[in-house]
């Protein structure tokens, strides 16, 4: 009957053991955990049109359950706009999916 050494049952250096990380694991945004990361939804977006001080409107919504570049597109356009009266913006709908 062998008996094994205590010395050889000892774990090995940090430098040898095996990583416990995947190689093929996905990377989160700085800031973001990982289990957020993968659960992740398109944004949602509504247009708004601004007026400006001089005209006596309050803002309102345009368009509703917009993606990102839906809204970009829709106020990058020469007609969403109306130098001194309004222009249209575009801002974050919480809770909502495209």
């Amino acid at each position: 009957m062998k008996t094994k050494n205590k010395k050889s049952e000892a774990a090995a250096p940090a430098s040898v053991r095996p990583s416990s990380v995947s190689k093929t694991a996905t990377v989160a945004p700085a800031g973001v955990a990982p289990a957020v990361a993968e659960q992740r939804q398109p944004r949602c977006f509504r247009i708004v049109r601004v007026y400006h001080p001089t005209v006596d409107r309050r803002p309102r919504t345009i368009k509703n359950g917009l993606t990102e570049a839906e809204a970009q597109a829709h106020c990058s356009r020469l007609d969403t706009r109306k130098a001194g009266v309004y222009f249209d913006a575009y801002e974050y709908t919480k809770g909502c999916k495209p």
